[in-house]
This record gives structure tokens, sequence and C-alpha cells, in this order.
């Protein structure tokens, strides 16, 4: 079965401050299939890491549509606290998360059946963090 690799980023210029996300899709032996960075007004880095998962998924289901189930996926996360969130292995104590932690549970059981989650060192996802990045200088 072929691999996607879906690298997301959230970044801030202060915590809480300006905030945008980016993420990066890619398909194992063809590369980069699509990308996208949009701001996202004020939030918090936590928010910021977990909504560009949630739209990371909603975007990857929509580009991929009815080739949603010839993949298996992998999101690459730079953030530890975040992916284990994700993965159950540590408690949401931020109330704001939660509603987004639902949204990505619910797309990960209607669409991603086959989607791991990974921590990668930052400079691995040089690339989509420079994407948020550069929408927060614009």
């Amino acid at each position: 079965m072929k691999k996607i690799t879906i690298q997301t980023y959230g970044a801030t210029e202060n915590n809480p401050g300006p905030a945008a996300i980016a993420c990066r899709v890619s398909e194992e032996d063809k590369g980069k299939l699509f990308e996208f960075s949009e701001s996202i007004g004020n939030a918090t880095a936590s928010y910021a890491q977990f909504y560009a998962v949630a739209q990371a998924l909603q975007v990857t289901r929509e580009e991929l549509a009815e080739k949603l189930s010839e993949y298996e996926y992998v999101l690459q996360l730079s953030n530890e606290s975040v992916k284990k969130q994700l993965n159950g292995e540590k408690i949401i104590d931020n109330p704001s998360l939660v509603p987004l932690f639902v949204e990505v549970h619910n797309i990960r059981v209607e669409s991603f059946s086959k989607l791991a989650v990974e921590l990668v060192p930052e400079d691995s996802a040089k690339e989509v963090k420079d994407l948020a990045e550069k929408v927060l200088t614009a």
C-alpha cells in the first residue's frame, strides 16, 4: 500500500499572538502532492498546532477524495505534547483544545483508519515550518 506523509506546523509570534498554520502532503516515491499555509488570527502555540492538524486532515481528505482508501498515512509533528494528546498518551488540560481534538478524532475515524502519528525533529519539518513562518512575516 502506498504511503502519504502529512507534515503540519502551527506558529505564533507570541504566545498567544498572531498565528499561522502550514501543511505539506507528500506521496512516497513521488514527492510533494500539495501544500498550504494561512493566517489564523490570534492563538496560542498549542491551538495553532492542533488547528494545523485539523486543517491538514480536512484538506487531505478533500484533495484525495475517492483515492483516500488507497493509502496509509503518517502524520508528522514536531510538537511532542500535541503528538501525545492525539495518541491518547497525555490528557488535554486546555479546554480550548478539546473541540479541535474531537474534530481531529472524528476525521480520523471517518477517513483515516490507517493513520500513524509520529514525532519528528523540528529540522526535518523545516519546509512546512518555513511556510507557516512566512505567513507570519507577510
